[in-house]
């Protein structure tokens, strides 16, 4: 019967009934030992009425086995649900399990695939996972735990896990909800210890253990069976004072040294095995000699149970005392006996570690034991278990370089698991800089953890120097740091690191290395150069030749695209990388494939897909801890186009502070365009020249000389509208001499009416509607309308109204596809001028959608079953269903099909 615990109950009773309704929840208990947590979740599966209830017990011993405890959770519906996975997903759960070898070893393919596993048996019924101890849980598997922490808010899944007060929490408090468990109330532990059998305790030694016991179940039963007569009279005092965990290891340790020597070895031999394998546990004991029986006593003496082949010890706390309470060669000769005792293939991980566990160390049998175990775990795509392994294995190495070997590889496993800290913290080991290769390997691993970390000065100090000192002789390794290091010179806009990268990319062409990737690198540093004629061949051969299966190369073709002009390219290109990234489950490549791929979008005006890719490349890159500056600005840009004043200011204001924390011209560059157009759109040029002049060379910031092209036609409106004309002028001509370097329809468009805005009379007609020749009708329906409404303008200021009529419908209209409020009501205005009647404001397209709800809709809207749309998104089936529900309620349809006839779905979409 569990006592009082109103407060607890209450919780748990809630977080059930809102799984049932279909909102899912993770709840946490948290507390000292023997606190009452398992008698929580005890009730909690007893309370769980209509629900499938999954259960797992770490145990400490199993902390390093990758998957052991999801194992635990979910072995019994694996075999039933497995083969209803999309494939990718369920060959790599069959990889986690040790069933099936993966192409893709990525972890959150993993994850996804156990979320959907979860949500196809919560389809059924409601489910409800338990998981005790999980200060015990190995790695990956609370890596895929919290992955689907994070997506059950749609679904019929609880999961309702046990802490312990002071342990490292695996689930952070913007995910699951942390309840504190403390003792018992006074009513409730006057009724635990009256219902005690045994001996009274005197009066004042009652109020003294209930004084010390702060209400732990745990302490007020097993203390007073633990007290001499004379403690229990008052004539002797209590041990103290001490925590009530404390106190109760000492009274153990007093019960397993009343034991016989054979009887306690055996218990030895259990604490150390840790699964509870009676088999395992029997070989050991049979190898040391030890009685047969010495179990059955330990049982009498309620120390274990015995259950079928499963040996339990009656707490976690009994087990502790028996190990600790053992000597260090008592330990190591009872892991090296299990060692032994172990004979499976099933078994050869935990054989590693008891051999590990016995070693002194440098032990190369027990290493290279461990450096194999290592290995299994990465085929299952259980990293955090192989950088363990391999770290353990190179403290028990014989050799330096064969240690610095070990310690890298376990900071590249690290890395892979997302533990960057951890992994940077192994790098730091002097070994692994035994040889020259280790040397560039750690280098190049550094070099990826800084960018995603958002360190990129140091990524260029570390990588392109190591890059030019290796090239000579592996100029393959050598590409590959100078991919990394481009990437790191993009985001701070540093042209003079870019010339050099394209310097030794030549070098590395001329060795043989002639890639997609180093011509890329050369056509960059030849455009950052000044010389864009010599530029545009390897950047044209980039575009021809690069490999549609690699991320890499893809990001790098994309930035050639983006100097040719190529704006459709420059979105496709990253939105193959965001379909790979989907396809092998990589989530930690997303966030700079999307954020690449709203810039893309945001040239060509489809704000509605910026808003899509830049919110979930955020919404990632905040769930991983990566950098995720771009996406703000990007998002800055738009709400400054929209007109969403206090949203733009506040983002571009982030994007400015993480700008000069990280050095980053990009940054800076973007958030100064974000209010620059912001000032603009709301009739404030002089503003609007001030900020934008920031991001010009010379502004008085780092700049980023592709931003300061891109965004000249607006610095020159905004020059020109505030009356620097010669301002105005300058930048026109830097923006002409690269529209005549590249010429394209939509730069000619751009300069025409950059032209326009800087002449008057005739001459500026005639320059406005050339530029609205010139504009692809598809691309840039933002720019399009805006040399529209500026003809619309001028037709009306020469009294040519009917005709400025035409002109101001079309501008109006494109602005409010797009969502530009502040440029629509300037159409509105000039077409009331005309002497037109205009409603204040048209009618929405996608009325309120988010968008996420936008990128699922769309989706949708061409075939995409649900499932297929949860599994590139990293979410579950259910939630899509519920935000299409959302969806079809607020565009008053009700099918899939009618998707399709909704143009502001279909308009702009890509396909990720």
């Amino acid at each position: 019967m569990l006592l009082g615990r109103a407060v607890e109950r209450n919780a748990i009773d809630r977080v059930l009934e809102s799984g049932r309704q279909g909102c899912g929840a993770a709840l946490m208990l948290r507390g000292e030992p023997g606190v009452g947590k398992t008698a929580l979740l005890s009730y909690a599966r007893e309370g769980a009425t209509g629900y499938r209830v999954l259960m797992a017990t770490p145990v400490e011993t199993e902390v390093d086995l990758p998957f052991a405890a999801l194992h635990q959770l979910l072995g019994k519906e694996l075999g039933r649900r497995v083969d209803r996975l999309p494939v990718p997903q369920a060959t790599a759960v069959r990889a986690a399990f040790g069933l099936a070898r993966a192409e893709h070893r990525d972890s959150f393919l993993i994850s996804l695939g156990v979320l959907g596993l979860l949500a196809d048996a919560a389809d059924e019924q409601p489910a409800l996972c338990v998981v005790d101890d999980t200060q015990w849980l190995d790695e990956p598997s609370a890596a895929v735990l919290l992955f689907v922490a994070r997506r059950i808010e749609n679904e019929r899944i609880v999961l309702l896990g046990a802490i312990r007060a002071g342990e490292q929490g695996v689930f952070p408090a913007d995910c699951v909800r942390i309840l504190e468990v403390a003792g018992l109330d006074t009513e409730a532990t006057d009724q635990l210890l009256a219902s005690r059998p045994g001996p009274s305790l005197a009066p004042e030694v009652r109020d003294r253990l209930l004084d010390e016991a702060r209400g732990n179940p745990l302490a007020l039963i097993e203390l007073p069976g633990r007290l001499s007569e004379a403690q229990r009279s008052g004539h002797e005092p209590l041990i103290g004072p001490l925590t009530p965990a404390a106190r109760l290891q000492v009274a153990y340790r007093s019960q397993v040294a009343a034991l016989d020597e054979q009887t306690r070895m055996t218990l030895l031999i259990a604490a150390a095995e840790g699964s509870g394998d009676l088999r395992t546990i029997r070989r050991a004991a049979d190898a040391a000699g030890l009685d047969g029986g010495a179990l059955h006593e330990a049982e009498r003496a309620g120390v274990v149970s015995v259950t079928g082949n499963r040996v339990a010890f009656r707490h976690p706390l009994l087990r502790s005392a028996v190990y600790s309470g053992a000597t260090p060669p008592e330990r190591q000769a009872t892991h090296r006996m299990l060692a032994g005792a172990l004979e499976r293939p099933a078994d050869l991980d935990r054989q590693a570690w008891h051999l590990a566990l016995a070693a002194q160390a440098p032990d190369e049998a027990a290493a290279s034991a461990l450096e194999r175990s290592a290995d299994r775990a990465l085929e299952r795509g259980g990293y955090g278990a192989a950088a363990t392994a391999l770290q353990r294995a190179a403290a028990l190495s014989e050799h330096s370089e064969v240690r610095g070997r070990r310690m890298l590889a376990a900071a590249e496993a690290a890395w892979l698991s997302g533990a960057e800290d951890r992994a940077l913290a192994l790098l730091a080991d002097p070994t692994v800089r035994t040889s020259p290769e280790l040397q560039l390997r750690a280098t190049g691993l550094r070099g990826r953890i800084d960018i995603r970390r958002g360190a990129f000065d140091e990524v260029l100090s570390v990588l392109l120097p190591a890059a030019e000192e290796v090239a000579g002789r592996d100029p393959v390794a050598a590409l590959e740091l100078l991919v990394h290091a481009e990437g790191a010179a993009l985001f701070i806009g540093e042209k003079a690191s870019a010339v050099r990268i394209g310097r030794l990319a030549a070098k590395l062409i001329d060795q043989g290395i002639d890639r997609a990737s180093t011509r890329a690198l050369r056509g960059i540093g030849l455009a950052c150069d000044h010389d864009m004629a010599a530029a545009v061949p390897h950047l044209q051969r980039a575009l021809r030749d690069v490999n549609q299966q690699d991320i890499d190369e893809l990001m790098l073709a994309m930035q050639a695209a983006v100097m040719l002009g190529e704006d459709v390219r420059a979105v496709e290109l990253p939105l193959q990388a965001a379909r790979l990234a989907r396809e092998r489950g990589a989530l930690g490549e997303l966030p700079r494939v999307l954020q690449a791929a709203a810039f893309g979008e945001l040239r060509l005006g489809r704000l509605s897909s910026v808003r899509i890719y830049a919110e979930e490349a955020l919404r990632v890159a905040d769930e991983l801890g990566q950098e995720s500056g771009l996406a703000i600005c990007e998002l800055a840009l738009v709400a400054a186009i929209q007109g969403r004043e206090d949203e733009a200011r506040s983002l571009a204001a982030e994007a400015r502070r993480r700008g000069h924390e990280r050095r980053s011209g990009l940054l800076l560059s973007l958030s100064a365009w974000a209010i620059g157009l912001l000032e603009l759109s709301l009739g404030q040029p002089e503003r609007a020249e001030a900020a934008l002049r920031l991001a010009l060379p010379g502004g008085g910031m780092p700049s980023h000389h592709v931003v300061a092209l891109i965004m000249s036609p607006d610095y020159v409106e905004a020059a020109s509208r505030a009356g620097n004309e010669d301002g105005a002028r300058d930048r026109l001509e830097a923006f002409e001499r690269f529209v005549l370097d590249i010429p394209l329809p939509w730069g000619a468009a751009l300069a025409a009416h950059c032209r326009g805005l800087l002449t008057g009379g005739a001459g500026a007609e005639s320059e406005f509607r050339r530029a609205i020749d010139l504009h692809p009708i598809r691309s840039r329906p933002f720019a399009r309308a805006r040399s529209e409404l500026a003809l619309g303008q001028l037709l009306r200021r020469e009294r040519k109204r009917r005709e400025a009529r035409t002109h101001l419908r079309v501008a109006l209209e494109a602005f409010q596809r797009v969502g530009a409020d502040p440029w629509a009501e300037l159409a509105r205005v000039e077409l009331r001028a005309t002497g037109e009647t205009v409603a204040s404001r048209g009618p929405g397209s996608v009325p309120d959608l988010t968008p996420q709800e936008l990128q699922i809709a769309r989706m949708a809207a061409t075939g995409a079953r649900n499932r297929q749309i949860a599994g590139e998104l990293f979410l579950s089936p259910r939630t899509i269903d519920y935000h299409l529900r959302k969806v079809f309620t607020k565009l008053g349809i009700s099918s899939r099909a009618e998707l399709a006839g909704v143009h502001a779905i279909t308009a702009g979409s890509g396909d990720v």
